[in-house]
């Protein structure tokens, strides 16, 4: 048996894990554009990736004709549930038609990492994170009732899902993945303002 399907999940993981950090590395314009470009090629693997700078030096991206928003899981995240009533596949490429990784139900609470918006669509690449990981989650009606067990399409992670896991202080081990735009519920005002 092949080790692809098994190596294919820990670079989805890992980068799920990598997207938190993204924040972080606003101080440093060159050390975030370079994480930005490696997080790109790993969760749409085989798009046709461009990136330019633009008047302020802040790095923008392309994959597939898609204009890419890198915000991350970290402060200034942006949340939402799970829309779409049959729930959604989590797919491993930004047009949708990649591997399937894993189902979410409708009402998981997920971060939305990255924003892609086409010419006729939007796509979201979504973590499914535990409420309890993220602190305005605390007492906050928006959360509740709102983590569902993963349905794992391949490989499960040997793992649970942790918000503390190393290398990035990321959510290793979270299902993470591709899904339509109008399948999140996301919550524009935020957590705190609800």
């Amino acid at each position: 048996m092949s080790n692809a399907p098994i190596r294919v999940v820990k670079s989805i993981l890992f980068l799920a894990a990598a997207l938190v950090a993204l924040p972080a590395l606003a101080a440093d314009p060159e050390a975030r554009a370079k994480t930005e470009v490696a997080v790109i090629k790993a969760i749409a693997p085989g798009a046709a990736i461009t990136c330019f700078k633009n008047e302020d030096g802040e790095t923008y991206c392309k994959a597939d004709d898609h204009d890419l928003q890198l915000r991350g899981c970290g402060d200034g995240a942006f949340y939402g549930r799970i829309a779409a009533d049959r729930g959604v596949d989590l797919s491993q490429a930004i047009d949708g038609h990649g591997k399937v990784t894993a189902h979410l139900k409708k009402g998981q609470f997920v971060c939305s990492a990255v924003t892609a918006m086409g010419k006729d669509d939007s796509r979201e690449f979504v973590i499914a994170v535990p409420t309890a990981s993220v602190p305005d989650c605390k007492g906050n009606e928006l959360c509740k009732n709102a983590d569902f067990p993963t349905e794992w399409k391949g490989p499960k992670p040997s793992g649970k899902c942790d918000p503390n896991a190393e290398p990035s202080s990321g959510y290793a081990n979270c299902a993470a993945g591709w899904i339509e735009g109008g399948d999140l519920d996301g919550y524009s005002m935020g957590l705190k303002d609800q």
